[in-house]
């Protein structure tokens, strides 16, 4: 019989009985036709991300990604990547790549002139840097980023941890890959700051991988610094200059044209000898505009003349007599580094005194969070020439030709100490520069001044040709100072102050204030906040997943455009009838289960993602163009024609 292959290939092949009537009249089997095949369709992946949080302070609009081909770069097209965080928290969309998030390192791009410091908010980073952190990390610093470069040495994470540890004199219980903002331990976010400050994180993970001997020694030397001043971290004193000043009540003061304090002037000519007559005098600030074009006329002149044609800072004393009659004026010009003129008159508007800079030989610019406690910083060796003698040369004379004076510089950060002077008590940051004339081995000149953001407050100088000129404040034209009795919660009072002293225009009672931002400060409490009626603008991004407000009353805050309030994960409830002028509000990542749209005709822009809103009403938001909300979320009254809507996974439990 021939038999069917496909049988065959089924195991079906027929019995042939021995006394049956088989033979080769029995008929072929019939291929039987096979059923249509079935095709499951293929379900779309599930949605999946992680979520990692960049911090120095927190970094906003950094750029984040894992980092999948380990090329040290970001490929925005290949690789998980975001670039858009108000707070610090990033999310990356791993639902279609391979393998585990785990087993690749992340990286964090802080870009010079786009991400900004939260701890810093009103500007972006001057300098841009890359962080990183092991493998499976999802909080990265720039102390993660020092484990990893020991990861990049050879070693397993655990001792990887321990040699930074050991650097730093850290116990070993202290965790070096947490958020420590959220955790508050103050230490390691100003060790943080220091490291940043001095410029030590890598521009490109190439820098650690490679590990450049020269950069490896400023860690080493950075961290000793830190070191040494360790033990004061849990105290009241700041470890730097700048931590300094961000601890003072008119912290974030930014300067403004016709800013004056007024001093009083004692000058005692020797040890011993009675002091003169009190004279006094007046520093003025005359803006970030200036040229210096005193020596026009000579050849071959340094570059910085040039260089900063147009964007010289200038600052102006002004002296007076006993009697009030004026004596001398000097104007000082320095850029965004260094200072580099000075140009004085005498009572006649003759020419008294002056040099300028002709190089900063192996100098560096010693920023304030480079000031660390006690630590002299020498900032290197200048050449001065005087100003009578650029004045003195002829048209074409080569300006190198011209006698010189070769200074050596020293600052010191002294410590923070209150003092008292006729202007009135304040808390003040202490420091003390020192010029050394290294051509003929004397002291050239010794200033100690104690400083607040707004101006110096005293200044004690000795000098070659004077034993000890005494300046003390008697008058400031600055800030307006936040009534006491008004917020209860410090921090908030301390944001508010802020809000003051960075204002344009000068502020003279709180109902002017138009603008109020408080990035990651964990304020808990805005009593305070009905008496800011002029406020268009309010930001409480929040960052800090253990503390937030838990409630906020806007509705004597009539004028608000824009109200900025997400991450207050405990903010349960929010009123805004009563804002009929906002344009935007945000309240994601918050516990709000509910909101009245009611009376805001003018509402542009809404993001209310990552809630507990079930139903949201907005047939009375005409003016509404964007919308971010959770999927799933039911909206009524929405005009699809004028309104685009992103809708957002929400989370399965809220992780507070």
């Amino acid at each position: 019989m021939k038999i069917n292959p496909l049988f065959l290939a089924l195991g079906l092949v027929p019995l042939v009985g021995c006394g049956g009537s088989g033979g080769d009249n029995t008929p072929e089997p019939t291929t039987p036709t096979p059923a249509p095949e079935v095709v499951t369709p293929t379900p779309a992946p599930e949605a999946t991300t992680i979520e990692v949080t960049a911090i120095d302070g927190y970094l906003k609009n950094a750029t984040v990604c894992l980092d999948i081909n380990n090329d040290g770069d970001c490929q925005v097209d290949s690789e998980p990547t975001s670039s858009v965080s108000a707070t610090g928290l990033y999310s990356l969309d791993t639902t279609n790549m391979e393998g585990s998030p785990a087993d690749y390192n992340i990286i964090v791009k802080v870009i010079a002139g786009t991400t900004i410091d939260l701890d810093s908010p009103n500007k972006t980073i001057e300098k841009g840097y890359i962080l990183t952190a092991p493998k499976g990390e999802t909080i990265v610093t720039p102390l993660t980023t020092l484990v990893q470069a020991e990861v990049i040495n050879g070693n397993d994470i655990s001792t990887a941890k321990t040699i930074i540890k050991g650097k730093l004199g850290l116990s070993e219980e202290i965790d070096l890959m947490a958020d420590y903002i959220a955790m508050e331990t103050p230490a390691l976010h100003q060790i943080a700051q220091n490291l940043v400050a001095a410029e030590l994180m890598p521009t490109e993970v190439a820098d650690i991988v490679t590990g450049n001997t020269d950069n490896q020694t400023s860690i080493d030397t950075i961290l000793a610094d830190i070191k040494e001043v360790l033990p004061l971290l849990d105290s009241d004193t700041p470890l730097t200059l700048q931590s300094c000043l961000d601890s003072l009540p008119d912290s974030g003061y930014v300067k403004k044209v016709g800013d004056t304090v007024k001093f009083n002037s004692i000058v005692i000519a020797n040890q011993g000898e009675e002091a003169s007559p009190t004279t006094t005098m007046e520093l003025q600030y005359l803006g970030n505009t200036g040229s210096f074009s005193i020596a026009n006329h000579l050849t071959n002149l340094p570059n910085w003349i040039n260089e900063n044609k147009g964007k010289l800072f200038v600052s102006k004393f002004v002296g007076y007599t006993a009697e009030g009659e004026f004596s001398w004026s000097e104007e000082d010009y320095s850029g965004s580094k260094y200072f580099y003129a000075f140009d004085a008159y005498n009572a006649d508007q003759n020419p008294a005194w002056g040099a300028i800079r002709t190089t900063q030989k192996d100098t560096i610019s010693v920023s304030a969070s480079m000031q660390v406690l006690n630590k002299v910083m020498n900032s290197g060796t200048v050449t001065n020439v005087a100003i009578k003698d650029i004045r003195a040369a002829t048209a074409g004379t080569d300006f190198e030709t011209l006698p010189i004076k070769t200074l050596k510089m020293d600052t010191v950060f002294l410590g923070k100490e209150e003092i008292t002077v006729p202007a009135g008590t304040f808390m003040t940051c202490k420091t003390r520069e020192t010029e050394q004339d290294i051509d003929n081995e004397s002291s050239y000149g010794t200033q100690t001044i104690w400083s607040t953001n707004t101006g110096r407050m005293k200044e004690e100088r000795t000098s070659d040709w004077r034993h000890l000129d005494i300046r003390e404040a008697t008058e400031i034209g600055s800030y307006f100072p936040v009534p006491e009795g008004i917020f209860t919660d410090v921090k908030f009072e301390l944001c508010v102050q802020h809000a003051i002293n960075t204002n344009p225009a000068k502020i003279t009672s709180l109902n002017e204030l138009e603008h109020f931002s408080c990035y990651n400060r964990s304020i808990t409490d805005t009593t305070g906040l009905a008496t800011l009626t002029g406020l268009t603008y309010i930001s409480f991004v929040n960052g800090n997943k253990l503390k937030s407000l838990s409630e906020i009353d806007v509705s004597a805050n009539t004028e608000l455009e824009s109200l900025w309030l997400s991450g207050n994960n405990y903010l349960t409830e929010l009123d805004i009838t009563n804002n009929t002028k906002l344009v935007n509000l945000t309240a994601a990542y918050t516990s709000i289960s509910a909101l009245d749209l009611s009376q805001l005709p003018n509402l542009q822009r809404l993001e209310v993602e990552h809630t507990k809103i079930s139903a949201l009403d907005v047939s009375s938001n005409p003016a509404l163009t964007n919308l971010t909300i959770d999927s799933g979320v039911t909206i009524i009254g929405l005009d699809n024609t004028r309104t685009e809507v992103e809708y957002v996974t929400p989370f399965d439990a809220h992780p507070w």
